[in-house]
């Protein structure tokens, strides 16, 4: 942009006049300056400076000591602060690590060893009774007991078969277990049907 050019932008430019209010605060802060440049100085003596001196510096040690003791307890309080949010926070921050848990069991084999073949006395008392009280064995729930129970004998043959090919494990020893549990109260259901 060429000189010509801004001169004449600034001819074209409207005048502005601030108000008389403007200029009154204007002026307002300059005498405020001027009054305070005009104010005097005052050099105090030496004495008194002294005297502040003195006072600002303690010549006592119990001053400077109960400084650094103020200073102790709050790094004190500041430390137990510390600690006692960490463990909070230590405390109540949740594990986020997946945590495993086993049990190794060792069984004593000759303690497992047990007789399953006591309910088959019972089995055998309750086909003795069946032959002298023929009608009481021909109940229909009865009946639905005789058939429970030859499921529960196939079922143990079953798993005698599997433990003499695999061995007695745990698993195997607690499924015979049930099927003794459960036949044994089966039979019991059978004798009180019968008597």
């Amino acid at each position: 942009m060429s000189i010509d050019h801004k001169k004449k932008a600034l001819a074209q430019l409207k005048e502005y006049t601030p108000s008389d209010t403007t200029w009154n605060s204007i002026e307002r802060r300059l005498s405020i300056q001027e009054s305070l440049q005009a104010l005097p100085t005052y050099a105090p003596k030496d004495n008194v400076w002294e005297t502040i001196i003195k006072e600002l510096e303690p010549n006592n040690q119990f001053a400077q000591k109960e400084y650094f003791v103020q200073k102790r307890y709050l790094a004190i309080a500041a430390t137990i602060l510390f600690l006692v949010s960490s463990i909070f926070w230590y405390l109540t921050i949740p594990n986020n690590k997946e945590e495993f848990q086993y049990t190794q069991e060792e069984i004593n084999l000759q303690l497992l060893e047990t007789d399953w073949y006591t309910s088959e006395e019972i089995r055998i008392q309750v086909r003795d009774f069946c032959e002298a009280q023929i009608i009481a064995c021909s109940s229909p729930v009865f009946k639905e007991l005789e058939q429970e129970l030859t499921t529960l004998n196939n079922a143990k043959t079953e798993l005698e078969t599997a433990m003499q090919l695999v061995g007695k494990n745990t698993d195997l020893i607690a499924q015979m277990t049930s099927i003794e549990l459960e036949r044994s109260v089966l039979l019991n259901e059978m004798m009180d049907q019968i008597l």
